[in-house]
């Protein structure tokens, strides 16, 4: 009973020194918190678990009280033993740790109570701007993947995703269905094997083989197929992506540059073959002053191969001593500002002997002004200068050669009568003799030049240049023919610097002209059907079109593929396939205008320019025209045959306002014409209402 007591008695002196600290610390409320955090309790929880100080001194109250109530029992028990000292003592001080228990314990439940709600405070607080980040982060996310999404769909550049066993695209965007000939993007998907899209099926694992070598591939070349069959030559980039299952990349078609560089491939050689038939040697230039194109006279006349000279300089290629001249003589010509034409007569080393040659340049510019280089033509005129020279030391001889000259030479005033001309001068502008020429001609500009302000020209820079070489002109004979000539001359000035006389040297270039103006035709000209070739077509078409958009004239356009043309070479052979295409070329011609134009674009591709044309319906007359003519049997080499076509049209301005829309709009609707088995299909309008987008095919039977 002692220790009890005495238990007792320190447990209510310790609470009684902490209510009084409590009373004189500015309160209860202000107590506790620092009670508590003294205590670190850091949340309700702690407070209410079954160890805390609410939880003890809960304890402590009610045992107390227990205590209390049942003494009075003990006590008389007690004291009929040892008295009622106990009773009276321990009464007190129980009642007084009861009290204090009971108010320790409500005032740690109020601040338990507290404590919780100020952390749900604190919790919907932050859970609140928890959820307003995740909903701005959410939408910032979403405008970024719709962002990304709409440049994926707007690319002209073919995207795509594919798995790694090649069996289906995962994604794809509108370019990649577009360029593979698929009208949109799920029907590439639902359709399209990526296994199946290479020409050469080895390609794929060439392709697969880079791609686990280093993981990523950069612009292979490759040949895909398209949906129609067609070729499609791509540069691909492309990454693996081993663990996630698929592959993906970029596309960038290609085809036309494939094209275009094997157009330019055959025109290089077309070139190189006529200029090396050319016996006056020519060269290109670079703007830089590097051989560019030389022909066979060059080779020969420099002694060295074209694989020697080509990316040379003049250094390179000539003795110092004469380089230095040709170098100071192009860079003076190419800082021109714009086409210059340079002339002078300097001397090349030829086969270790030197040579007289006169050289004639001319700078070139692009269509925006900017320096390609310089052309030349070498003229040997060691020959003549020796003539000059022997002239000069011997009238007799001079005489004889003037005589019998095969080039014509003359001596004229400057009022335009001539006082002295060879045979050879008089035969070629039909007169005669020299006597009657010089009778009958009493003003050379305007009796023997078709233009005779070009002998004003020609005096001009007689008087400036003091000798002129290589100047052309049109000129006419006495009865009226018009012929070129190559008029090198020189001035003869008396006192004063005075031009008094020209003396000159005249030559039949109408050949060499000719032979010029026949290679600018074979350029634009097909050379099995004698029509125009695809440059022409566009030259032609791109002409027509400034002249419609000028005068307001209609403009149509169709493309016409044969059906049935390689069986015909296959049975019959190519001559014989040449001689229907030739057949088919006239057929067209036949029944076109003057102002129309037919032409051979490719194999067996045919296009027609129809100008001033009228109407689609009228577009399709003609088209019925053609199309019958085409469809009657051709002669194969004794054997009638038939070849049919499919033909797709457009009209200026309706479906473009360019030569590339307007092409690109035809073969469309060719292409479907064929998958109409219509024979003609006219283009769709650009901005047709949706219930009539697509081309307007017509049926046209066969023969009709």
């Amino acid at each position: 009973m002692f220790l009890t007591l005495h238990i007792y008695g320190t447990a209510t002196g310790t609470v009684a020194g902490m209510v009084r600290r409590m009373l004189h610390g500015g309160g209860v409320r202000t107590f506790f918190q620092a009670a508590r955090a003294r205590a670190r309790l850091p949340s309700h929880a702690d407070l209410l678990s079954p160890f805390s100080p609410l939880s003890l001194f809960s304890l402590f109250g009610l045992f107390s009280l227990f205590t209390l109530f049942s003494l009075p029992a003990s006590g008389a028990q007690a004291s009929a033993g040892k008295g009622v000292a106990v009773q009276g003592g321990a009464g007190p001080l129980l009642i007084g740790a009861g009290i204090l228990a009971a108010v320790w314990a409500v005032s740690l439940w109020v601040v338990a109570r507290r404590a919780r709600r100020d952390e749900r405070r604190v919790q919907r607080r932050e859970a609140d701007v928890l959820r307003e980040q995740y909903s701005r982060a959410l939408y910032a996310a979403e405008r970024e993947a719709e962002r990304f999404r709409s440049l994926f769909d707007l690319a002209q550049v073919s995207i795509f995703r594919s798995t790694l066993d090649g069996k289906r695209f995962i994604i794809a965007n509108q370019a990649c269905a577009e360029s593979l000939g698929y009208a949109d993007v799920e029907e590439l998907l639902r359709l399209a094997t990526p296994t199946r899209l290479y020409q050469d099926p080895r390609m794929r694992d060439v392709l697969l083989d880079v791609l686990q070598l280093h993981g990523r591939v950069d612009n292979m070349e490759l040949e895909l197929r398209r949906k129609d069959g067609g070729s499609l030559h791509v540069m691909m980039t492309a990454t693996l992506h081993k663990e996630e299952g698929y592959l993906q990349g970029a596309v960038l078609d290609v085809t036309e540059y494939k094209e275009a560089e094997r157009m330019l491939r055959e025109s290089h050689t077309f070139l190189q073959n006529i200029l090396n038939a050319m016996p006056t040697p020519v060269f290109f230039k670079d703007a830089e002053g590097r051989y560019q194109l030389v022909n066979l006279a060059f080779e020969h006349l420099f002694g060295q191969s074209a694989e020697q000279v080509l990316g040379k300089r003049v250094f390179d290629v000539a003795p110092r001593a004469y380089a230095e001249k040709y170098y100071q003589m192009d860079a003076a010509l190419l800082a021109s500002c714009g086409p210059a034409v340079q002339q002078y007569e300097y001397q090349v080393v030829s086969a270790g002997s030197v040579r007289d040659v006169m050289f004639n340049k001319e700078s070139m510019f692009n269509e925006d002004g900017g320096l390609i280089g310089l052309v030349g033509v070498i003229m040997d005129i060691t020959d003549r200068k020796r003539m000059e020279n022997s002239l000069r030391r011997a009238e007799e001889r001079y005489r004889a050669l003037y005589m019998n000259a095969a080039e014509g030479i003359f001596t004229a005033s400057m009022e335009g009568v001539f006082l002295g001309v060879n045979p050879a001068m008089a035969g070629m502008f039909g007169y005669d003799s020299p006597q009657a020429m010089r009778v009958q001609v009493r003003d050379v500009g305007a009796q023997l030049f078709v233009q005779p302000e070009q002998y004003a020209e020609l005096q001009e820079r007689l008087r400036a240049e003091r000798v002129v070489s290589g100047f052309e002109a049109k000129v006419v004979r006495a009865d009226g023919a018009v012929w070129w000539a190559s008029i090198s001359a020189r001035g003869m000035f008396g006192l004063g610097d005075r031009l008094e006389r020209i003396e000159g040297l005249v030559v039949d270039v109408t050949v060499q002209k000719q032979s010029a103006e026949e290679l600018a035709r074979l350029v634009i000209t097909d050379p099995l059907t004698g029509i125009a070739n695809r440059i022409g077509m566009n030259q032609h078409l791109e002409k027509t079109l400034r002249q419609g958009a000028r005068s307001g004239c209609r403009v149509g356009l169709l493309f016409i593929d044969l059906d049935g043309f390689k069986p015909i070479n296959d049975q019959f052979g190519h001559r014989v396939g040449d001689m229907v295409l030739a057949q088919v070329a006239e057929r067209l011609c036949a029944r076109l205008r003057s102002a129309d134009l037919a032409a051979r674009v490719g194999g067996d591709e045919f296009s027609v320019v129809l100008w001033d044309v009228g109407d689609c319906a009228a577009v399709e007359r003609v088209s019925r025209e053609l199309l019958a003519s085409l469809g009657e049997p051709y002669d194969c080499d004794g054997t009638l045959c038939s070849v049919g076509a499919s033909m797709g049209a457009s009209l200026y301005p309706a479906h473009g306002t360019t030569a590339s829309d307007l092409l690109s709009a035809a073969d469309s609707a060719m292409y479907e014409a064929k998958r109409a088995r219509a024979r003609f299909c006219m283009a769709a309008e650009p901005h047709a209402p949706e219930e009539n987008e697509g081309a307007e095919c017509v049926q046209i039977p066969a023969g009709k």
